[in-house]
């Protein structure tokens, strides 16, 4: 029986030289087109549903291939939450072959009902029909496809070298290091008391302990912080807690006399907390920001550092002269990776605190990528 098939309202069609990628951001699929299949499918969207025969037969003079990762590949979700396949198949595709894989990639829609249905969060561990957060399907990924045991490894080693005494060569090392030495420096904080709140395995911990007085490190793994201790034990005035979960960190903070520091710090630690995919912030946290506020001295400060929430896309859907997907996600946000202004500020309005400071840090390039 024949379908009524239009291009999903949701695709992003962008040149890569000689063909065109067809893109659906929040399913996160793609299919590469030649030039005439492009042609072929600009054309048929600018009018309105067609029968999938007409779009087959048109799609006879033209080809294109899929560059959807599979299962969350090596390139994926985990490492890539693009889903767009950095290796290019060889195969190419035309007539039906082709209408089936823009449908199957939810490219080409006969209901936009039934195409953002896979939206909705996972409902267990093992639904593959659902696409979930980008959280979810990170951990998903990591307990059924990579079998990992050790999650805060695969996490640690994005950002660190295994040892964790070094970060990689990528934005953290580009980005938040050198914005951290430059407004952290000894002068700003020389004698301050420090509570660096997630402090993993202490590499920033450890830099606040060379230019203030004191700073306690608090974090929930146990692994983390032994890295920790190996690495930065041997600095006096650095205090690292275990705390097992939420509950056992507001009964710690709540033991503490008022006012002890003159900085809380937090680095991609909100994110978690605000749960911006979900759009349901824990419910521990306005707690734990009043909290916050009860703990700094009068003129304190609460510091995050926190990834943009958008800027992340620009290498995967387009460059500064074709954003398409910056502009697509400030119109309908829905990858949500980060927390925005807006879901951030009201949670620490109530907690008291107010907003003094926004920065956005610039890139430094690398030696070895100014020689480039």
């Amino acid at each position: 029986m024949s379908e009524a098939m239009f291009i999903n309202p949701d695709v992003l069609l962008r040149n890569i030289g000689q063909s065109w990628i067809v893109s659906n951001p929040r399913l996160r699929t793609h299919v590469e087109l030649d030039a005439e299949a492009a042609k072929v499918f600009i054309a048929m969207g600018t009018l309105q549903a067609k029968p999938d025969e007409m779009w087959i037969a048109e799609f006879n003079i033209g080809r294109g291939k899929d560059r959807t990762v599979r299962g969350l590949g090596k390139n994926g979700l985990h490492a890539d939450h693009s889903g767009l396949s950095l290796e290019t198949p060889e195969n190419w595709l035309s007539g039906k072959q082709l209408c089936d894989l823009l449908k199957e990639r939810s490219l080409l829609i006969s209901n936009q009902e039934t195409a953002t249905a896979r939206l909705k969060p996972l409902n267990g561990l093992f639904d593959r029909e659902s696409l979930g957060t980008f959280h979810q399907r990170v951990g998903q990924y990591l307990l059924l496809d990579k079998r990992v045991k050790a999650h805060w490894r695969e996490w640690h080693d994005q950002k660190f070298s295994p040892d964790g005494k070094t970060l990689l060569d990528n934005p953290y090392r580009a980005m938040q290091e050198p914005f951290f030495d430059s407004y952290f420096n000894k002068d700003r904080i020389k004698n301050f008391r420090v509570l660096d709140f997630g402090c993993g395995n202490a590499y920033y911990a450890a830099k606040f302990a060379e230019r203030a007085g004191h700073v306690i490190g608090i974090d929930n793994s146990s692994e983390l912080l032994e890295i920790a201790k190996t690495n930065h034990g041997d600095k006096k005035n650095l205090e690292l807690i275990l705390t097992r979960s939420f509950e056992e960190v507001l009964e710690l903070m709540a033991s503490w006399e008022p006012g002890p520091f003159d900085l809380i710090y937090l680095q991609d630690t909100l994110l978690l907390l605000l749960q911006p995919e979900m759009d349901k912030p824990s419910e521990l946290l306005p707690a734990l920001f009043a909290g916050f506020r009860r703990l700094l001295r009068p003129g304190g400060s609460l510091c995050a550092m926190e990834p943009n929430p958008s800027f992340w896309l620009a290498n995967r859907y387009g460059d500064s002269a074709k954003p398409y997907a910056i502009v697509t996600e400030y119109r309908n946000s829905v990858f949500n990776v980060a927390p925005t202004l807006d879901r951030l500020l009201p949670v620490m309005g109530k907690a008291g605190l107010a907003l003094k400071d926004l920065q956005h840090p610039a890139p430094v390039k690398s030696n070895s990528s100014e020689k480039d």
